[in-house]
């Protein structure tokens, strides 16, 4: 008898905490698990703010061919940009705690590559969340951590969180026309705690970051100086210059010349062997 309640109750444990069940107002994003080979590593792609995972189809293209590839849709990045207005820090727990889970049951080797606010959020929440998920590699392509217009959003903070922020990002990239300050603000608060605390979770990970020193959004000897603060951190940083049209912030868009592809396809290459 004692033998059968031990195994009701394992199983009803699995049941309950074996299995990822999302917020219920998670239920409208997209976990979209892209695909690839299902025994290759996972890399999870996070997009950036007022952006999507379609934005970036040149690199989502090729690394689909060697890796198990998971790109969500981050919260407030539906239907509607009052979604995006509305988003609180409880929600990106809520919504990376839920893809942890995920990826952690498929029991494969896993990386992070994140983009500007995807690369922010992701640092947020994983160093709030108690996962116990060990990420091979870590690659931030302009990690949001030390955003020029933090005076502006400040001086802004008392305004509705409703207000449109015109996107200077161009129409093939962005979702909305513009982004509303409640989105910007909760950018803000995520960078400020970074800012004010070591990293802990990631001593174990292969960590790099790709940034232009022509980006128009970072502030990149900010974070230089940031990942310098780092203690017991080993992360790699790299600089590059800017080519072609489109702005040095948004990394891997879709590229119009031949040279801008070319270009393109040479970063893309690099991320890949960081992986690998």
């Amino acid at each position: 008898m004692k033998k059968i309640i031990v195994i009701y109750l394992i199983f009803v444990c699995y049941q309950v905490y074996g299995k990822c069940s999302p917020k219920s107002y998670l239920s409208s994003i997209n976990f979209q698990e892209i695909g690839g080979n299902p025994k290759k590593d996972i890399i999870i792609y996070a997009h950036g703010l007022n952006s999507s995972v379609n934005a970036t189809s040149t690199f989502l293209k090729q690394t689909n061919q060697s890796f198990y590839l998971v790109a969500p849709t981050l919260p407030g990045h539906d239907e509607t940009s009052k979604n995006m207005a509305k988003i609180t820090l409880q929600q990106i727990l809520d919504f990376y705690d839920y893809l942890f889970c995920i990826v952690k049951n498929k029991d494969l080797p896993i990386h992070f590559i994140g983009h500007s606010f995807g690369a922010l959020s992701f640092l947020y929440a994983l160093e709030k969340i108690n996962s116990k998920i060990e990420f091979q590699s870590i690659t931030l392509l302009a990690p949001a951590i030390t955003p020029k217009y933090s005076w502006a959003i400040r001086l802004l903070k008392f305004l509705p969180n409703s207000l449109p922020i015109p996107s200077l990002a161009p129409k093939k990239f962005r979702l909305f026309w513009a982004t509303p300050l409640g989105a910007y603000k909760r950018a803000l608060e995520m960078s400020e705690y970074l800012l004010q605390n070591n990293l802990t979770q990631f001593k174990k990970s292969s960590f790099k970051i790709i940034l232009s020193k022509e980006d128009h959004l970072i502030d990149w000897e900010k974070l230089r100086k940031w990942i310098k603060s780092q203690k017991g951190m080993r992360i790699d940083s790299q600089y590059y210059q800017k080519s072609g049209t489109h702005p040095a912030h948004l990394l891997f868009i879709p590229a119009e010349s031949t040279f801008e592809k070319n270009y393109i396809n040479t970063l893309l290459d690099e991320l890949l062997n960081h992986i690998q």
